[in-house]
């Protein structure tokens, strides 16, 4: 039997000082205006400077201090002149407002915040603020409930209004131009600028009235005419797209006027010189199907109650005439959609007339996959626009060709050009945040002067509403959250321990008010009441599969929507249960509630699917990929901004996992800027994998902790990292990493050899470890005996670190500067000529591998002989030189290289002479590797520069990555060697010794990128296992691994071994017994 536990959230755990130390929440004349953090483009404030002035002289003895921010639409300066204080701290402050939801580690505790708090929905990436809100005893007021006179069936009165409308609508319209001209037409839509590079909107009316101008006087092309634009939806949003649209030459017709519409301007019986609108309605977008059709009309009420009756119909009303489509829509899943990718391959096939109409949707609501199917990627305002090419979903869809792109980034390709950003009141910042504050306001002195009683009497009932928590406690008409969160919790607990059990199950859908009416909280307890735990036990578990908790908007009251999963061991359990359910809604009227069974009762075995969240992909993602998708019920999630990297990964897996679901997919995602996404991105994951750079993992890692998600990295443990050891452990998260090949294998291989000798009473006395990744010997045909497999900044940067290795009992010591002329041959394998440079510190690993007493450690990087002295070479002419100068070229090296000589002469005499003097042992080597790579000679054409500051290791860098590839054919490889010598009581010493030689695949992966992806990807499937070790003091007992770790523990490092090797990562192992003398 499945047992439903009894839930309590960890907030409500950790709260043991709060009855205590409750605060009033009492104002004290002080406001606080937040910085806001959410990405680069949120320029918006909750107050303009002078609705602060407004505050101040309005309200004697208030005080307004503003966060400083350089992003911030409006100056530190403005506020300042308007009364305001600059302060970072805002600790005076008892009531704080912001526009999105600060980060959850600088709320301060027992104050009042206002901001969007994104809660009302337990959106799992929003839980731990929802958390941190809770533990610090805040007192929360979220925009988002804020209702006229606080009531449940008015509008929202606080909000960023048709912004997000005036916003879409001329980026949509640039992005017509920009379609339009890639067909070969210029059009006055060209010279609109996108929104965001206007100061203000009155500024961008006069660009579109002026747009408006040029099609009057120039008109547009007689094949483009007429220019039809259809807008869907009656709120804000389609209201602020129709305004400016009504600022061009205009004329609006009917749906039915549309067939005819060609034949009039034709004919001369309307202008070509103005653009012709159409507003689809709801009987426009949707029909009865032809089973429930009874000749009557449209009926708006019945088909919000009974949508699963009407199937679409814009694409045969509307869409056959129109060149753009301004879409803002409100949509749910039970409704059909207003466009499909089915509807376009249709209207652009012979039976749709071959039909190329349709260049530009503006998708203002930007529901992703949404009401306009396609909008599978949210853009951005830099990067707005993405191509859907339906002809190649409809040969994706038959299957017989290999796969194309449907999405690419590119205006001029074959398809439909779609809008899809999700902030676009950003673009407005000023007019949109004085919009807003202008509402807001009236509110603010309330709060300000208010005594803080729990019971908010002497707040106005607009305030009182929208208090979602208050006291460490959720609000009594908020309350369903907390419940919406723990059946969360408890489903995902069921899915961990519910995998292979039958069942029968069915989907349900509640819609109505069913939250203001306390409809939903009746529903959930009455599940809750027969779950499996309970006496009667008829279901098996119920999960909230989605909540769309609708806020009322401009037009009053809006239905939500919950979807219920439903699971029993058999049908009539379930329809006892539904019947229940169908109770509570008949005697709840007010909720205007209906009960809809969206599929039908099927028998079902419980599976779970696990997910990856992938950061990088790069080279070393391909194989870490191919592992993953031998695990049938692993999803994985890539987060890049090269979506054609992340397409080719995607080839790695199967389409569909055993769940059903895609098994990987594409998130856009680059560092720091869209750091905002992580907590979303990391919500939905099990295991958080980061191939990005070691000093970018941090972040990642600090909010993976935060949700308690796993993490896996193949990249040194940094201090920083090695920092959140103790909150990592705290939280139950496992932070794996160093698995990748060094450090990784390394381990491994060690750690087998240290610990057989420590089981069997040995000490070990001497430690070598030799790794390098290398070009095979045939391809290593260059001065510098190198090819690039992997990042030329990471092997530069590598160049420089200082290095500490013990040798007999000694400490030897390599500055950074001189690493590169502290190398020595190496004999280890024998056919190769090698040379050994120190890796970092050695002696940490003492600790590390637990090898107190060993005499001698060393940890070393392998190259080809002669290639330190070449790079060493290159340092020395300043090539390894970080400091950005502006001017300079990424794509000229040489010009860096004349810094180096006060006339910027460069002759070999001046660089051998240079070169000699900074300890370059051959001159000869280091001046052929020079020559090679063209930097004796300037170049032919003087090089542009770059738009950026540019530093000479970064010029090198490029240049490395041009010079150093691998030839086709060529191939790349790793070696490794250890050795581990231990000595035995009995007077023997051993000596363990391993070696790994991996060759890569011509066009194919690399040997590095195996040996690296591969492990990580053992880590990662040992990490979604849940790691277990057993503790050394009492090894029958086992405890869960936890915290910030590397692969040292025989729980780990063994399972990975084993796993890499079967997929041909293999090495040979050796043990030499000698007699002490």
């Amino acid at each position: 039997m499945i047992r439903k536990s009894v839930l309590t959230s960890k907030v409500t755990l950790n709260r043991s000082y709060r009855a205590s130390n409750s605060s009033t929440y009492a104002g004290n004349n002080v406001l606080g205006i937040l910085r806001e953090d959410f990405g680069m483009w949120e320029r918006r404030a909750p107050l303009s400077p002078a609705q602060v002035k407004q505050l101040l002289d309005t309200n004697k003895g208030v005080e307004v201090l503003v966060q400083p921010c350089t992003r911030r639409i409006f100056s530190n300066y403005e506020y300042e002149k308007a009364g305001a204080k600059i302060s970072e701290d805002l600790n005076k402050a008892s009531f704080l407002i912001g526009v999105k939801s600060p980060k959850a580690n600088t709320l301060i505790a027992n104050k009042s915040y206002m901001f969007f708090s994104h809660t009302i929905k337990a959106q799992s990436y929003s839980l731990p603020l929802l958390d941190t809100i809770l533990e610090k005893n805040i007192r929360l007021y979220d925009y988002e409930t804020i209702t006229k006179d606080g009531r449940d069936d008015t509008p929202r009165t606080v909000a960023f209004g048709g912004y997000a409308g005036r916003a879409g609508m001329i980026d949509g319209l640039q992005g017509l131009g920009l379609r339009l001209l890639a067909e070969g037409y210029s059009t006055p839509f060209l010279h609109l600028p996108t929104t965001y590079m206007h100061q203000n909107w009155a500024q961008s009316q006069d660009a579109v009235r002026k747009m408006g101008e040029l099609i009057t006087t120039t008109g547009l092309p007689e094949s483009l005419t007429p220019l039809v634009v259809a807008f869907t939806g009656r709120g804000n949003v389609t209201k602020g797209a129709r305004e400016v649209f009504d600022l061009l030459p205009h004329e609006y017709v009917t749906v039915a006027e549309l067939p005819t519409l060609a034949a009039d301007v034709k004919s001369g019986k309307r202008s070509a010189n103005k653009v012709y609108g159409v507003v689809a309605e709801m009987q426009d977008i949707a029909e009865l199907k032809p089973e429930h059709q009874t000749g009557k009309a449209f009926d708006r009420e019945d088909f919000f109650h009974n949508p699963s009756k009407y199937q679409g119909k814009f694409h045969k009303a509307v869409l056959p005439y129109i060149t753009m489509l301004a879409n803002g829509i409100y949509w749910e899943t039970r409704f059909p959609r207003v466009l499909t990718k089915a509807h376009l391959v249709h209207l652009r096939s012979p039976a749709g007339g071959n039909n190329r109409n349709l260049r530009m949707v503006a998708d203002i609501s930007c529901d992703y996959a949404g009401s306009v199917e396609f909008l599978e990627r949210f853009t951005s305002i830099e990067d707005p626009y993405f191509t859907f090419n339906p002809e190649a979903h409809a040969a994706n869809a038959i299957g017989k060709e290999s796969k194309k792109e449907e999405i690419t980034s590119e205006i001029d390709g074959t398809g439909v050009l779609v809008l899809g950003v999700d902030n676009l009141p950003s673009e407005l910042p000023r007019d949109a945040s004085e919009h807003f504050g202008a509402a807001l306001l009236p509110l603010i002195p309330p709060v300000l002067k208010s005594n803080g009683a729990a019971d908010m009497s002497d707040l106005p009932a607009e305030l009182r509403r929208a208090c979602l928590f208050s006291g460490g406690k959720y609000q009594p008409k908020w309350s369903y959250i907390a419940r919406l969160r723990e059946q969360a919790e408890h489903h995902a607990q069921m899915a961990k321990h519910a995998s292979g059990i039958p069942l029968v199950t069915t989907t349900i859908e509640l819609v109505g008010h069913l939250f203001d009416t306390g409809l939903i909280n009746q529903v959930l307890d009455l599940l809750e009441s027969h779950a499996s735990d309970s006496a009667t036990g008829k279901l098996a578990d119920f999960t909230v599969a989605n909540c769309d908790v609708r806020p009322n908007n401009s037009s009053g009251a809006q239905f939500s929507r919950v979807r219920l999963e439903l699971k029993a061991k058999d049908e009539a359990a379930l329809k006892e249960v539904l019947g229940l359910i169908q109770a509570a809604v008949d005697k709840t009227p007010k909720a205007e509630g209906t009960l809809e069974v969206t599929q039908k009762m099927q028998s079902i075995t419980v599976t779970a699917p696990r997910r990856v969240l992938l950061f990088g992909s790069g080279r070393v993602a391909k194989p870490l990929m191919k592992l993953l998708d031998t695990l049938g019920d692993v999803e994985v999630v890539i987060a890049t901004e090269d979506e054609a990297q992340a397409a080719d990964l995607m080839t790695a897996m199967g389409k569909v996992s055993s769940s059903g679901n895609n098994k990987a997919s594409f998130v856009k995602y680059r560092f720091p800027d869209d750091n905002n996404l992580l907590p979303q991105l990391i919500g939905k994951s099990d295991v958080v994998v980061s191939l990005l750079p070691a000093t970018m993992h941090v972040p990642i890692a600090e909010e993976a902790i935060q949700q308690a998600k796993h993490m896996v990295t193949a990249s040194y443990v940094s201090p920083q990292m090695a920092q959140l050891d103790q909150r990592a452990k705290q939280a139950g998260v496992v932070v794996l990493n160093e698995v990748g090949l060094d450090p990784g294998i390394d381990h491994l291989l060690i750690m087998k050899s240290i610990d057989d000798i420590h089981e069997r009473g040995g000490t070990v006395k001497e430690l070598v470890s030799l790794c390098g990744g290398l070009p095979d010997p045939v391809a290593a045909d260059n001065p510098l005996r190198y090819k690039m497999s992997w990042s030329p900044k990471g092997v530069l940067s590598a160049a420089g670190n200082s290095a500490r290795y013990l040798a007999h009992g000694q400490t030897i010591e390599v500055p950074g500067d001189q690493l590169l002329l502290s190398t020595m041959p190496c004999n280890r394998i024998p056919t190769l000529r090698l040379e050994v440079i120190p890796n970092r510190d050695s002696l940490s690993y003492k600790e590390l591998y637990n090898v107190p007493q060993v005499h001698s450690i060393c940890r070393g990087t392998l190259r080809y002989e002669g290639w330190a002295n070449a790079m060493h070479g290159l340092k020395s002419v300043g090539l390894f030189d970080k400091t950005e100068i502006a001017d300079m070229s990424l794509s000229d090296t040489h010009a860096f290289l004349q810094r180096a000589f006060p006339n910027g002469q460069v002759t070999e005499a001046g660089l051998r002479k240079l070169m000699a003097s900074k300890g370059v042992r051959d001159l000869d080597g280091a001046m052929e590797a020079i020559k090679w790579l063209g930097l004796a000679e300037p170049l032919e054409h003087k090089a542009k520069p770059s738009k950026q500051p540019v530093a000479a290791i970064d010029a090198l860098c490029k240049l490395l990555e041009e010079r150093l590839q691998y030839k086709e054919g060529e191939k790349d490889m790793v070696a490794m060697f250890h050795t581990v010598t231990g000595d035995f009581p009995d007077g023997t010493t051993e000596a363990h010794t391993s070696r790994l030689l991996a060759f890569g695949t011509p066009g194919g992966d690399s040997a590095m990128s195996e040996t690296v992806g591969y492990t990580t990807a053992a880590g990662a499937e040992l990490v979604l296992e849940r790691l277990k070790v057993s503790k050394a003091a009492t090894p029958a007992a086992e405890a869960p691994l936890n915290g910030v770790i590397i692969p040292t523990h025989k729980s780990v490092y063994l399972p990975i071994m084993k796993r890499i090797q079967d997929f041909g990562i293999n090495w040979t192992e050796d043990i030499v017994v000698t007699k002490r003398k």
